[in-house]
Formats: structure tokens, C-alpha cells, sequence
């Protein structure tokens, strides 16, 4: 209601994402052999904060944005109309299951401070493991068969 009368909102917190199920059906091409998530995650010290860092998720607090699971590709797509043959597509090295920006000095996400930030980092899992404490079980009621849009994957006339 704020921001549409004009003033900042007073939320400094926005959970964009918890999502235990996340499985990435395209893997990255790497330069080195990939360890388990599990292996990555106890190189750091977010093994402390009770959040399986496995689990994909992101949450922004003030100017920084935590990222956590698989993060995908080293893969760096441009804008529209910009040099469209710049993304790149070879082997890469590994991102990081833990990632931390400063989104207001770099908006385009491109350099990864967790390591410069342990207790910004250990502060915000601490706060993904308190919004993962207070969901409610993922709950997929059974197939209906009422609900298949038939042979063309749409319904109705205007599909």
C-alpha cells in the first residue's frame, strides 16, 4: 500500500523461494568433477546454520540476496539487442551451492561475496531455516481426470 502512494515499502525482507523438490534436468558441462551439494556445502560454514543447503532456495534481506542448492550454469546470457553470440556455452567451472550479492552495488549478480560475508551469509540461512520451519508439508492431492485439457494441452475454444 505504501509504494503506491509513493513511499518505500517497509519490508526489508522478501523470501523469493523454498523449494525442496528442485531438480535441474539439464547439468552444467564442468571443468573439474562436480562433488555432491552435500560435499560443496561442508567446505563452508553455512553447515552450522541448520539449513540444508541442498535445498534450492533465495531470499533477500536489505541490499544483499542469498541463493542456496544448485545454482546451474556459469552461463552469463545478454541482454536483448546486445552482442547475442556472447553468452557462454563451454565447459565452466562449478558455481557455488551458497551464494551471497550485494544487489545494490551489483545488480547483474555477477560477483559472489559469501566468503568476504560469513555472518551475513550464516544470518540469512538462519532466516531460510526459520521460514522452512513454518511451511506447511508440499502436498500433491491425486490426479484428476477432470483436469486433462485433452489432446491439444489447452482448454477450451480460444486455445
Amino acid at each position: 500500500l505504501s509504494y503506491s502512494k509513493g513511499f518505500a515499502s517497509p519490508r526489508l525482507e522478501l523470501l523469493h523461494n523454498i523449494d525442496p523438490l528442485y531438480y535441474d534436468y539439464t547439468p552444467c558441462r564442468v571443468k573439474d568433477p562436480q562433488l555432491s551439494l552435500a560435499e560443496a556445502a561442508s567446505q563452508g560454514s553455512s553447515m552450522n546454520s541448520g539449513f540444508n543447503v541442498s535445498i534450492h532456495a533465495a531470499i533477500r534481506s536489505s541490499n544483499w540476496k542469498l541463493l542456496t542448492g544448485y545454482p546451474g550454469c556459469d552461463v552469463w546470457f545478454p541482454r536483448p539487442g546486445e552482442n547475442e553470440n556472447s553468452s557462454i556455452t563451454s565447459e565452466m567451472d562449478l558455481l557455488k551451492p551458497v551464494m551471497l550479492f550485494d544487489v545494490e552495488k551489483d545488480p547483474e549478480e555477477r560477483n559472489e561475496v559469501s566468503d568476504r560475508f560469513p555472518k551475513v551469509v550464516d544470518y540469512l540461512l538462519g532466516r531460510l531455516q526459520y521460514y522452512q520451519s513454518t511451511a506447511l508439508p508440499i502436498n500433491f492431492p491425486p490426479d484428476d481426470p477432470k483436469c486433462d485439457p485433452g489432446p491439444t494441452g489447452a482448454w477450451g475454444p480460444w486455445a
